[in-house]
């Protein structure tokens, strides 16, 4: 007969304290470690969290990448995309769970890509962002815009897209305005949920 124990110990979930540790290693802000989906009081926001991707916009400090940091939270819980390894089970959750996610801020992103360049490495970071199941793209908007811009961001969620793999974007732009700016790029993220996020600036309030 199977073991029952042995079942219990080659499959668990990951605790607490270790759901954190994980969503730092893949890219989330200190300040969103905290994020829960039960804290998002937005009907949108569970499509969102269903479908494993979505459109976020909205004025600065509207809850954006809270509820972005709360969808990633929601995937380690059981959504599919975090795999146990007991082997590697000895007190290191980065080795223990292999969460299949990346969050980058986009402006620091594109920052480090030139600077690779400019230093004539030849990092493969379009392909890095689009192997992760999920990719959380924090801040679209906030960047310079130039042709050489546009093209990454073009190649990395037409990447994605085609690979059927979803995304998180949080911006300042409205789906027009990304429209107006980026035709081909508007296109494909727009066919993520969409959800807006209005009101007054929780940093400014201190919620």
């Amino acid at each position: 007969m199977p073991n029952d124990n042995n079942a219990s110990e080659n499959s668990r979930r990951p605790t607490e304290a270790e759901r954190e540790v994980l969503l730092s290693a893949v890219g989330v802000p200190d300040l969103f470690l905290k994020a829960r989906p039960d804290q998002i009081d937005h009907r949108r926001f569970q499509e969102a969290l269903l479908a494993g991707g979505g459109f976020f916009y909205g004025p600065t400090g509207g809850g954006k990448s809270h509820a972005a940091a709360a969808i990633l939270y929601g995937r380690i819980l059981g959504y599919g995309h975090t795999r146990y390894n007991p082997l590697a089970d000895a007190g290191c959750p980065v080795a223990a769970f292999a969460f299949d996610a990346r969050w980058v801020k986009v402006p620091l992103w594109l920052y480090d890509c030139r600077q690779k360049f400019k230093q004539k490495h030849t990092p493969d970071s379009v392909r890095e962002l689009i192997c992760p199941g999920l990719l959380v793209l924090d801040d679209l908007g906030a960047e310079k815009v130039t042709d050489w811009v546009d093209e990454m961001l073009y190649l990395v969620v037409d990447g994605r897209i085609e690979a059927n793999k979803p995304i998180i974007t949080t911006t300042n732009l409205t789906p027009q305005e990304l429209g107006e700016r980026n035709p081909r790029l508007a296109s494909r993220l727009l066919t993520q949920p969409r959800v807006y996020f209005g009101g007054e600036d929780k940093r400014l309030k201190g919620d």
